[in-house]
């Protein structure tokens, strides 16, 4: 079990980057209950408000030119180093079966990073946010990209994962001997395991030269029995990525088969060295939304990986197992499961397979159809600025330097709900960081419920899509559970749903007395204005 973790949401941002004991008694804690079951467990610092970006922080100098702000680098080494100290002191009487990951997807073209230049973050502040962090001395923030170079952002990531090994090791105990998971750049298998060739003026002649480096991603010094065996290298695998990736809607074809082989292939030069490989992270993120058989995607991949000795890892964040009745959600999956989980006494997985849904897209038309004619029943009206992961909010969140949201009330500053039917208990909540609704619908109330959502004029304005030309809302994902919490039973893409109403009981999202919460909540990053309950009695 991989879990992923955000050190700064619970350090102390002074520069002595001290974690709070709250959050490390919690990992420590999901640690344990994944040892209790035999487990092996893998802990990193994942994405964290992308602060890895100082890594190759940058500035201008007086003739408006970028360059390296040294300043903010240190703090970066500084600040990695204390994570790792105090994370590494906490496990280091753990057994071999905790597995400490150097970073996640970061080191690469991600320590260049736009960051705040104020608070070193990703995401830039609020107004009122800044000036109460600054004393009312700065009130719009600003982001600065860093200036690395491609052969830097390989010498940077080397160093960091030295640096990684070096510190894990020097806490002692049972960390001298650990196994360390050492991120590949970018987590990307091409650019882990190939020769690159970039262009670059070395001489300051103006004129840019093209340089071929081998290997230029090197695995850590490590004292530990012969420097190898006690070495994983991470790597991340979600091809094709239209299939496999968030809010796919592609296919898995016999051509994306073939080509597996060729693209594990290379992972071999690793294992041939004496290192073991992890796919830290490989999947299908959207496993409703897409064409062809998800299990056998999983099939062909674990398949692959055994063959070279590579331990996958699924990425799951809702999509596959529903917490809450601790079962998967899908039959293929189960029965996948089954047959290639076996342990040492040669015993295969016996998980419950009595399972309706299967994975792959749904037949829209069975669960989406006109808005009835009627009044809706139900209703809830205001502002949910649904939150992408950039936490852009207000009016201008879609633009290049976007206003953020930092507590509940930024992500739905205006909330209204509008019952019609006497006795009606429906409620409604949100989570801290604007990324869910939860409906408790009064089941007792509707015979037959239709959900209509409505989004705001921007939201749905092509002016406002990506640069792939992709929408802000993605696809819309309901599930049902018996508090307020995530689950995801049902996708479907923008353009089934938008300006239609949703089947809810139809699409298998019932709300009973043992799951009353529906969750509510979208791939992309819609501005909502109103959720409509129908009742099509």
């Amino acid at each position: 079990m991989r879990i992923p973790v955000a050190w700064s949401n619970g350090d102390k941002d002074d520069g002595t980057y001290t974690i709070d004991s709250k959050l490390l008694a919690r990992v420590e804690q999901l640690t344990n209950w994944a040892l209790n079951q035999g487990m092996y467990v893998i802990i990193n610092d994942h994405w964290d408000n992308q602060w890895w970006g100082q890594f190759g922080a940058a500035t201008k100098d007086a003739a408006g030119n970028k360059v390296a702000d040294e300043k903010v680098r240190a703090n970066a080494w500084k600040r990695y180093e204390r994570y790792w100290t105090q994370i590494a002191n906490r496990f280091k009487n753990y057994s071999d079966h905790v597995i400490l990951e150097s970073a996640n997807e970061e080191l690469g073209e991600r320590l260049n990073d736009k960051i705040s230049i104020y608070t070193g973050y990703s995401k830039t502040t609020s107004e009122s946010e800044l000036s109460k962090w600054s004393g009312g001395k700065y009130t719009k923030d600003y982001t600065q990209a860093g200036n690395l170079t491609l052969m830097e952002q390989y010498e940077t990531t080397n160093k960091i994962n030295q640096k990684f090994v070096d510190i894990i090791r020097k806490t002692g105990g049972n960390n001298a001997y650990r196994h360390l998971l050492i991120a590949g750049i970018d987590t990307n298998i091409k650019n882990t395991c190939n020769e690159i060739t970039y262009s670059e003026d070395k001489d300051g002649d103006g004129v840019k030269e093209k340089y071929t480096v081998e290997n230029p991603f090197k695995m850590p010094t490590d004292l530990t029995c012969n420097g190898k065996n006690r070495l994983f290298v991470s790597l991340h695998y979600y091809t094709p990525w239209d299939f496999c990736g968030d809010g796919g809607s592609g296919s898995y074809t016999y051509g994306d088969q073939a080509k597996l082989r060729e693209e594990l292939s290379p992972l071999k030069k690793f294992s041939d060295d004496g290192y073991a490989v992890i796919l830290g992270e490989c999947g299908v993120c959207s496993p409703m939304t897409v064409t062809g058989s998800v299990s056998k995607w999983f099939e062909d991949t674990f398949t692959m990986c055994r063959q070279y000795h590579i331990v996958p890892v699924m990425w799951e964040t809702g999509q596959f197992f529903d917490r809450s009745n601790g079962n998967l959600k899908f039959r293929d999956l189960g029965e996948f499961w089954n047959a290639t989980n076996v342990n040492a006494e040669g015993v295969y997985a016996s998980g419950n397979t009595d399972i309706k849904n299967v994975t792959g897209k749904i037949d829209v038309s069975k669960v989406v159809t006109d808005i009835p004619s009627t009044s809706p029943v139900w209703s809830w009206e205001g502002i949910w600025y649904k939150n992408g992961g950039d936490s852009a909010v207000g009016s201008d969140r879609y633009s290049a330097n976007p206003s953020t949201g930092s507590k509940a009330e930024d992500f739905v500053p205006v909330s209204k709900c509008i019952p019609t039917v006497d006795g009606d208990t429906t409620e409604v909540q949100f989570d801290a960081t604007g990324y869910q609704m939860f409906i408790k619908l009064d089941y007792t109330k509707y015979t037959n419920p239709y959900l209509v959502v409505k989004f705001a004029d921007e939201t749905l304005d092509p002016a406002n899509f990506n640069d792939k030309g992709e929408d802000n809302v993605g696809h819309i994902q309901l599930g049902t559970a018996g508090t307020p919490s995530f689950n995801d039973v049902l996708d479907i893409d923008l353009k089934d749903f938008n300006g239609k109403a949703i089947k809810i009981n139809d699409a298998g999202v019932i709300a009973n007395a043992a799951t009353p919460w529906i969750s509510l909540t979208f791939s992309g990053r819609p501005t909502v204005t109103g959720v409509y309950v129908y009742d099509a009695k």
